[in-house]
């Protein structure tokens, strides 16, 4: 088997190339070449929409500089100081006017940031699209990459040609999550996805352009290391961000892949905008599969820990190459169970590896250390949510949910366990997603989360919901009907006593208002504190985090920490308990 597949890969590269060059020859020759029709915007009068979802899915209507915000409700907290920065789905359309296409994915969507700053209760808002290679080439005709589900219509023959000759070219719409490097003047933003690398923006959300390294030690052939993951990070009172890369046919051709993993320092020398930063790459373990990769959007980072969990829900390598829709060669096998690679942080290697019942997950809500295991608290989640959840077409329709919801879920490994011990998962409470918790109790033992939830009215997420991790039930809960919330961030109050004494922001498509604005909730009832209006609706920001004045905290999200903080510490400390 392994000689069949040392031979394949080249084998199927040269096919793979032979065919594009024949589908271009007959594109060159005139044969048979697709035609593409007009395609206009969508979505604007042409159809009557059942609710206002469909404005946070739209290409965003303008870009804004440091535009100050009215608040149109309540009182805008003067201590509140720093920006709240997101990446997200900015742009749904591209082509020249006479022959436009349809972004038919989420996660295909044209990248764009968006930034709140608040400082003083003034609110100022920075919203662009970012100019890469790919926006670049979407405004001529369908950018040559692939893509997780395509667009309408779909390439013409030459363009799937120029896509399959290039099986491993790089993707750099990276759309997904913005993190701060590092924590040294100037404070440098990056956009990044599960796809690899990391793209540079300015003060005021200009593209810069692509993040190149120094690499240390990196144990590459070629340009093969095309995945990544979006969740990569530090957590709290630690100055490196971990990540990893697959690397494919890592060692020699023949040989498995290997999940490779690396760091960053946030406290190196920065020498400014467009400039190398260094990256340390530290050990590798071999996956089990020469064809197929887990699909990893995050990873769990503790003190002593990075945990890596290889889902059952895959890239079929083989089938990447055939197609030009990645959607298209992703399985989901539930008759297998997840991979658990457990990496020391003192040694920066691999110490063990485990199993677990098959799940599938985005995100993590937090993970801690308790005496020697480790905690993995995650909202699970249908894998037929990535696929059907994130059309374009649907969301902005509004269409039926074609996935389950699922309950919350802890995970908890113990690391002095034999290699090859099965772990099996146990629910913690309700379903939702894109949580936030205290940013002081990032790797740290807590009780409070807060997250986007559903009413079971919309595709989407469209209420807020506080979690108490403990009794395992829902405390608080927050919807306005029509109004859907963003990416939540927690940001604690001065002088805080308790655990839940934060505010939560989130921007949210107000239905009603036409427009999207910024929300400060409480975190004590999730009652409203205030709202400050955008110009115009905002599409989702799905992943960012919230920067305090100053950036020598870093950027604090779902996986990002202060890399100088230390746990919170309360006068009405909460009572924890863990099931193990």
């Amino acid at each position: 088997r392994s000689v069949v597949l040392f031979l394949y890969y080249p084998v199927h590269y040269l096919q793979k190339s032979m065919v594009a060059m024949l589908l271009l020859a007959a594109v060159v020759l005139g044969l048979g070449v697709p035609g593409q029709a007009h395609f206009g915007p969508y979505g604007r009068n042409e159809l009557k929409y059942r609710d206002s979802l469909h404005l946070m899915f739209e290409t965003v209507r303008g870009e804004a500089t440091a535009e100050i915000l009215p608040v149109t409700w309540g009182s805008m907290p003067a201590w509140i100081d720093g920006a709240k920065i997101n990446n997200g789905f900015g742009m749904f359309e591209g082509g020249p006017p006479e022959n436009q296409f349809m972004i038919n994915h989420l996660a295909d969507a044209m990248s764009y940031m968006t930034k709140f700053q608040i400082s003083n209760g003034t609110v100022r808002m920075w919203d662009k699209i970012l100019h890469t290679k790919y926006w670049q080439e979407a405004k001529t005709g369908i950018p040559p990459f692939r893509t997780f589900n395509g667009t309408t219509p779909n390439m013409d023959a030459a363009t799937i040609a120029r896509t399959l000759a290039d099986s491993l070219k790089s993707n750099d719409n990276l759309n997904v999550a913005a993190i701060q490097l590092n924590v040294n003047a100037p404070g440098r933003m990056f956009g990044n996805s599960d796809m690899k690398g990391f793209n540079e923006v300015d003060e005021n959300m200009d593209y810069v352009g692509w993040l190149e390294f120094e690499e240390l030690n990196k144990p590459m052939i070629g340009g093969f290391d095309i995945i990544s993951c979006t969740h990569i990070g530090n957590t709290l009172g630690d100055k490196y961000i971990y990540g990893y890369n697959y690397l494919i046919l890592g060692r020699a051709m023949g040989e498995q892949n290997l999940l490779a993993s690396w760091r960053i320092d946030m406290t190196q020398p920065d020498n400014g905008p467009g400039t190398k930063l260094t990256r340390e790459w530290l050990d590798t373990v071999a996956v089990p599969s020469r064809t197929h990769l887990s699909y990893m959007h995050t990873i769990a980072n503790t003190p002593n820990y990075i945990v890596f969990i290889g889902s059952v829900f895959q890239y079929n390598v083989l089938h990447v190459m055939d197609h030009i829709r990645l959607l298209h060669a992703m399985e989901y096998h539930d008759e297998e169970n997840n991979q658990i690679w457990v990496l020391s942080k003192a040694t920066g290697k691999f110490i063990k590896r485990f199993t677990s019942d098959p799940f599938w997950f985005y995100h993590f809500v937090n993970v801690y250390e308790e005496g020697s295991s480790i905690v993995m608290d995650y909202n699970a989640q249908d894998y037929r949510h990535i696929e059907t959840a994130f059309s374009s077409w649907d969301l902005r329709e509004d269409a039926p949910w074609r996935f389950k919801a699922q309950p919350t879920m802890r995970l908890v490994v113990n690391v002095t366990a034999s290699d090859g011990t099965t772990f099996s998962p146990t629910s913690i409470g309700p379903s939702y997603d894109l949580g936030t918790i205290h940013p002081n109790l990032h790797g740290q033992r807590y009780r409070w989360a807060w997250g986007l939830a559903w009413t079971g009215k919309s595709i989407w997420w469209d209420s807020i919901i506080k979690h108490d991790v403990e009794s395992k039930t829902v405390a608080k809960t927050w919807y306005r009907k029509d109004h859907y919330p963003g990416e939540l961030n927690a940001v604690a109050k001065p002088g805080a006593a308790a655990e839940d004494d934060v505010v939560i922001l989130t921007t949210v498509l107000g239905g009603d208002y036409g427009t999207s604005y910024l929300l400060v909730l409480d975190g004590k009832d999730l009652s409203p504190i205030a709202e400050a209006k955008a110009p115009y609706p905002l599409p989702f920001g799905s992943h960012g985090c919230w920067q305090p004045a100053g950036k020598k905290q870093g950027c604090i999200g779902e996986t990002t920490a202060d890399p100088y903080g230390k746990p919170a510490v309360f006068s009405s400390p909460s009572s924890y308990s863990i099931v193990v």
